[in-house]
């Protein structure tokens, strides 16, 4: 287990004395300051269920929380996220069927979300920005006061992976099959306070910005797949390494449906499917030489063909 935490002021910045108005006003009785703090518990089970069968188990439970990053922003108006429930939660097994035959597998899931509401300030900020304080910048100073520019209602990316290979070796062969594949998960919906934003020059108005929020951003993989075979052989003072990997990704958005705005009514958007679609057949090839049979000086050399890792935002 563990806490970490820090806190530090903002000099010459404080908090907005009225955030219902449209032109700021210092509270000078309470100086600025941002923070973050960071707790995690996380444990470890491994049980040797029989002779042959073993699993593990972790658990890392974490929440993560920001307050602000310091800089040309008034408080209230900083950016803030709540990480939590956030973790990482893991299970494997593996069977060493016979001494040369071996079994693996192992699933695993990444949660992730990070919102920042109004809501998130009322605790650690001993006030509330509420949903009728309009963010206002004045531009002359680049200054944001009254609420932030924008909220993340909903911010959630979690990944899930799940894993199963088979392993052979014989005297001079050490062959292996397996595969991966891995889903995730993307939502994000957006709010303006008040679906507008007021920017000043110094105390003139010179603009509003009107905002079709609340909107929302929903992201899908179906499969991010991988399916390989390698081997690795040993002629004398020769080894080569090859494999073959088959990968596949396809992501799609969800239908959607969103609520009515300000100025916009509500909104329902139909699923698309394939953003992406990809297939990629990959090899690769590597070897090495022990030059003088002593195992101390080696000649090595591969080359391959790899894809990129993609995200969860990809299909937005």
């Amino acid at each position: 287990t563990r806490f970490t935490g820090t806190q530090n002021w903002n000099p010459g910045r404080y908090f907005t004395k009225d955030t219902s108005s449209v032109l700021h006003v210092p509270d000078l009785s309470r100086p600025a300051y941002y923070q973050d703090w960071l707790k995690g518990q996380a444990g470890r089970l491994t049980w040797q269920a029989s002779p042959r069968n073993k699993l593990n188990g972790f658990v890392d439970s974490q929440t993560v929380q920001t307050r602000g990053t310091g800089g040309n922003t008034a408080p209230e108006a900083q950016t803030c996220y709540v990480m939590w429930p956030q973790g990482l939660y893991q299970g494997s097994w593996s069977s060493p069927v016979t001494n040369r035959f071996l079994l693996e597998a192992g699933a695993s899931r990444t949660q992730a979300p990070f919102p920042c509401t109004q809501e998130n300030r009322t605790d650690i900020f001993g006030f509330v920005v509420k949903p009728t304080d309009i963010s206002v910048l004045d531009s002359s100073t680049g200054y944001r006061y009254n609420a932030a520019a924008s909220y993340l209602q909903r911010q959630d990316m979690n990944r899930y992976a799940e894993r199963f290979s088979a392993s052979y070796v014989t005297g001079s062969h050490s062959y292996k099959v397996g595969m991966s594949v891995q889903q995730h998960v993307h939502d994000r919906t957006t709010t303006v306070n008040g679906d507008v934003t007021y920017t000043l020059n110094g105390t003139t108005p010179t603009r509003i910005t009107q905002n079709a929020t609340p909107f929302t951003e929903n992201a899908r993989t179906k499969a991010d797949l991988s399916l390989y075979v390698q081997d690795q052989w040993a002629i004398k003072r020769l080894t080569l390494n090859y494999g073959l990997r088959f990968d596949y990704f396809n992501g799609y958005t969800p239908a959607e449906h969103v609520d009515a705005g300000r100025f916009v009514g509500a909104r329902d958007f139909a699923a698309v499917n394939d953003v992406p679609n990809w297939k990629d057949l990959n090899p690769r090839l590597g070897g090495s030489y022990d030059l003088f049979g002593n195992g101390r000086t080696a000649l090595k050399a591969s080359i391959g063909r790899y894809v990129g890792k993609m995200g969860p935002t990809v299909a937005l």
